[in-house]
């Protein structure tokens, strides 16, 4: 698979002298989808600013399909077309006094035909299945509608990469599951996703790779399983275990013969269950066999 985004070496300190990254190196390959955890301060949204060129490293580099990235104007205009951010709070991005405003912003910057930039922003809207409030004052929408502008507006852009920070945090369990499901579809479209999240059955269930951090630093990433079997990595980041796995993982100490892979989503874990006639034999099978 092509690496799409790497970091290397990454060490970024700010202004009051925190060290936020400490020569971090990670790589996202093309078309995935990636969950980066870790307590607050770990780094994450100090990454993610890196990712287009917000922030500039003190030392190491950030590679845009296997090119560095220079921080003249050009080059990073070009690369905040390809690399869109949604940051966790939506009132700090929005800015427009109607929807479809803030979401014609992008593409009429870029300098795009009216009426492309008119079926692009289209296109977002229905996407993010937000046509119905085009027309509506931004300032009147709900959290969770502002959430889904903010994407709109990035999505516009046509981005090759969409980078999201906390994505659910503070929606209800509804929200939360109808943002993961267009984090799915715009995936499944070709688009590259990365979401930084607390929220580990989101990540184990939804992520094809996990990057865990902690002090600005890389403890740990691959696929979800592999990360949260480490009991040291879990520990250390201050990480809970995923429901389904710790599901899957006491039934397995139990006896329970549920195969050697863990299920990474709940109709998985139903599937791999013995029958009702299985379990009931298994809990009471006698001592000597």
């Amino acid at each position: 698979m092509e690496a799409i985004l790497a970091a290397c070496d990454l060490e970024f300190t700010y202004p009051d002298g925190t060290l936020a990254l400490r020569g971090l190196s990670l790589e996202i390959e093309r078309g995935e989808k990636v969950a980066v955890l870790g307590p607050n301060g770990a780094g994450k949204s100090t990454l993610f600013l890196h990712f287009n060129g917000i922030f500039r490293p003190r030392r190491g580099k950030i590679l845009w399909q296997g090119r560095e990235v220079r921080y003249d104007r050009s080059f990073l205009a070009a690369l905040r077309q390809k690399v869109g951010i949604v940051f966790q709070d939506p009132d700090s991005q929005l800015f427009a006094a109607s929807v479809f405003q803030e979401v014609s912003f992008g593409p009429l910057n870029m300098g795009l035909p009216r009426e492309e930039a008119k079926r692009r922003v289209e296109r977002a809207l229905a996407v993010t299945g937000i046509e119905d409030l085009k027309d509506k004052p931004t300032h009147f929408l709900s959290y969770g509608q502002k959430k889904r502008v903010c994407i709109a507006a990035v999505l516009a852009m046509d981005p090759e990469v969409l980078v999201l920070d906390e994505p659910t945090a503070s929606l209800d369990p509804l929200l939360s599951e109808q943002i993961t499901g267009l984090m799915e579809e715009i995936n499944r479209v070709g688009k590259t996703v990365v979401i930084s999240t607390h929220d580990v059955d989101l990540a184990y269930s939804w992520a094809d790779r996990i990057f865990v951090m902690k002090g600005g630093q890389l403890l740990a990433g691959g696929r979800p399983e592999e990360v949260f079997l480490q009991p040291q990595v879990v520990r250390q980041a201050g990480l809970t275990l995923p429901w389904i796995l710790e599901v899957y993982l006491e039934l397995r100490r139990r006896g329970w013969s549920l195969g050697p892979r863990p299920p990474r989503r709940k109709e998985d874990l139903w599937a791999c269950l013995p029958s009702a006639s299985q379990a009931f034999g298994q809990l009471f099978r006698p001592a000597n066999g």
